[in-house]
C-alpha cells in the first residue's frame, strides 16, 4: 500500500500457476478497497515459476 500515491497492489501467490484466479482475487479485495475510497488498484499474480522473473 502507497498511501502517498494512493495505491494499493493485491498479490496472489501460488504453487501452481494452474490455480490462480485473478477473478477471485479481485472479489477478496472488495472489502478492503470500501475502506480505501480513491485509491487506486492493482493485481498481480505470481507462482513459483516466476520466481526468476522478480
Amino acid at each position: 500500500m502507497d498511501e502517498i500515491d494512493k495505491n494499493i497492489l493485491f498479490c496472489e501467490v501460488k504453487l501452481s500457476s494452474k490455480r490462480l484466479n485473478q477473478n477471485e482475487l479481485i472479489l477478496k479485495s472488495k472489502k478492503l478497497l470500501d475502506k480505501y475510497k480513491g485509491h487506486n488498484s492493482e493485481y498481480l499474480l505470481l507462482s513459483v515459476d516466476d520466481i526468476d522473473k522478480i
